[in-house]
């Protein structure tokens, strides 16, 4: 029966005679390494020993935080940009207690959002099936459908608590929001990082949540030679990861050394001297000691892992002089020629899920080095299980890994909502059955068809590598990704259009292309780009219908908030004078306007100044290097 409290800090008492009125008290404690349990009939004795186990009141509290942080990466021998890294708040969010309560807890997403909807126009509250008194602005009440007092906060980015007992110290970490932005030209990615919103099925019933959070207790001990972790856990929520060969070329490019650092090589030197001029018993004797201090952990428990992994072998990210510079970075080039050797566009990745299972022990004793080989094997080792999801995850077999998990993920609700229901009565029974069966029809349409367009968008991107075109390649590249069925026919359609009458047109104009740029090397260059083209651009429009138009049907189907995310701020804008200046969001908007606009037309020329015309915001009188424009913007 207390099998599991034997091998934890816990006690109890239990009856040993219920005629002589006998009562025995136990208490299981550490001393040092060695698991003690204790017997008495004394209570006092059995506290006594249970005392320094026990939560007590802090001597000592520190708080901190931040409600947000930034931080640029910038190459500044190209002048360019490469990422913004940034820690922000969680946004604003609602908490509840009821009147008879002292602790505030925090609201679903739906109930968050229907508030906030309410608190901006009151006379939405009937719409939203709420009836609120927000007649004080400090006091917020919530009448229906529960009564009780409601708090509008705001979460910091970053919160850190400390706390010191006799026999305790205690630590609370929470980031809220973490995201790493590509802040490139032309990039594939926009967003590298970020945390995955919840679906909407869980969005409806659970709280926000901080993207991690940790919490350690620490027994403070008299013992040198020992640690004990009374309770440590972090929980991390799902995340996406989109990377390209540009963003990680550049990233190596920026951190790789230029020159060495003899104050660094000198100290090296000195390290190994001295290790090689020790004895062998001194230096099995510094090993020895540091491995004897060992960590006693009563519970460790590190939360499962969700990642959606994208991955493009793209260097669309890098432009002109410096994608020939890049490209002799010899470890990503030589991935990268490997990998596309197999066929074109065949290890593009999208949205592939990859798992990790959680790592949690309980009452055991390790040394340092040995925890921390522990947790690394352990991540290894589920990391190497889902090599299966890479391979079936390639969008060139239509990510069958992704098909699956959508149809389990449709049956899942099809059970899970009306049981969800049933616990609340027969009118919400009947709404969950609902959800299910439309859970299940979205999940396995739109997985099916998101299947389709995979296998022929890399087929587009074949037929588009064959016409030898980089123009072709970037518009393709920069195409907008249609949200729903009339967006992928309107895409689809202006594909096909394209394409065709891009074959016929282009044995006319690739060679004066080829001749402006080339001289008579161009001209040959242009005629024979005109001759393939004239099949594959046809073709490629035919398939391109095809993609946008499943791509539409995918994501009308799925009607779910996606994963990308949106940068949080526009790319910093560096003048012509190469010097790293604060950060203006005025000219960071004015240069994205003029990089962007008519379909990057201008994107070549330097931005100098903007003015918005004040009758129409969305007008802009922009001025450049070369000429002054007025843009729609």
């Amino acid at each position: 029966k207390y099998c599991h409290e034997l091998i934890r800090e816990s006690h109890r008492e239990f009856v040993l005679s219920k005629q002589d009125n006998v009562v025995i008290y136990w208490a299981s404690f550490l001393d040092g390494l060695q698991r003690v349990v204790m017997f008495t009939d004394d209570k006092a004795e059995m506290l006594k020993a249970a005392e320094k186990e026990q939560i007590e009141q802090a001597e000592f509290e520190l708080t901190a935080s931040l409600p947000s942080v930034g931080l640029s990466l910038i190459d500044d021998r190209r002048s360019m940009t490469i990422a913004y890294v940034s820690i922000s708040s969680s946004g604003l969010t609602w908490e509840f207690k009821p009147f008879s309560k002292k602790r505030f807890r925090a609201e679903s997403y739906e109930m968050c959002q229907k508030l906030e909807t309410v608190y901006g126009d009151p006379s939405k509250a009937k719409d939203c099936g709420l009836v609120v008194d927000f007649s004080n602005p400090t006091d917020l009440k919530l009448i229906q459908p529960k009564m009780g007092s409601l708090k509008r906060t705001q979460h910091k980015g970053i919160w850190f608590q400390c706390s010191l007992s006799t026999h305790h110290i205690f630590m609370h970490a929470i980031v809220n929001r973490i995201q790493i932005d590509n802040q490139m030209k032309h990039t594939v990615f926009p967003v590298v990082f970020n945390p995955v919103p919840p679906p909407k099925s869980v969005a409806s019933l659970a709280a926000p949540k901080p993207f991690i959070e940790a919490s350690i207790v620490i027994n403070r001990t008299l013992r040198e030679k020992i640690r004990q972790i009374k309770y440590l856990t972090v929980l991390v929520q799902e995340m996406a990861v989109r990377v390209d060969v540009g963003f990680i070329s550049c990233l190596v490019d920026l951190f790789s050394p230029k020159r060495k650092d003899k104050s660094s090589k000198d100290k090296s030197l000195d390290k190994d001297i001295d290790i090689v001029q020790r004895s062998i018993l001194e230096t099995s004797a510094l090993k020895a000691l540091s491995e004897r201090k060992r960590i006693h952990v009563s519970f460790l428990h590190l939360s499962p892992v969700k990642i959606q992994v994208s991955l493009s072998l793209d260097f669309s990210g890098i432009k002109g002089k410096d994608s020939g510079n890049l490209r002799k970075i010899r470890a990503v080039d030589s991935v990268k020629v490997l990998l596309q050797s197999i066929g074109v566009a065949l290890t593009d990745v999208r949205d592939m899920e990859l798992r990790l299972a959680y790592f949690e022990l309980v009452g055991q004793s390790w040394t340092r080095p040995q925890l921390v080989r522990a947790i690394r094997k352990h991540y290894t080792t589920q990391a190497i299980k889902q090599i299966y999801a890479l391979i079936l995850g390639l969008d060139v077999i239509g990510n069958p890994f992704g098909l699956v998990t959508d149809i389990k993920d449709g049956v899942v609700n099809l059970f899970y909502e009306p049981y969800q229901g049933a616990i609340q009565g027969p009118k919400e029974f009947a709404i969950g059955v609902a959800y299910g069966v439309r859970g299940l029809f979205t999940h396995t349409v739109g997985g099916v068809f998101d299947a389709v367009s995979r296998v022929t968008g890399t087929l587009g991107k074949g037929l588009t590598a064959i016409t030898l075109d980089d123009d072709l390649k970037k518009q393709k590249a920069q195409a907008p990704k249609p949200h729903n069925v009339k967006e992928g026919l309107a895409e689809g359609a202006k594909g096909l259009f394209q394409g065709f009458v891009g074959g016929v047109t282009g044995i006319v104009t690739k060679p004066a292309q080829g001749a402006k740029r080339g001289g008579v090397e161009g001209f040959f260059k242009g005629v024979g780009k005109g001759l393939l083209g004239i099949v594959a651009r046809p073709v490629g429009g035919v398939v391109d219908f095809a993609t946008n138009t499943f791509r539409g049907i995918s994501s009308s189907a799925a009607d779910v908030e996606g994963a990308a995310g949106t940068p949080r701020r526009p790319a910093r804008f560096i003048n012509q004078d190469k010097i790293i200046h604060p950060y203006c969001i005025h000219s960071a908007v004015g240069n994205e306007i003029l990089q962007v606009v008519e379909k990057r037309k201008f994107a070549s020329d330097f931005y100098f100044a903007h003015v918005v015309i004040l009758d129409n915001p969305k007008i802009v009188l922009l001025v450049s290097n070369k000429l002054a424009l007025r843009l729609i913007h």
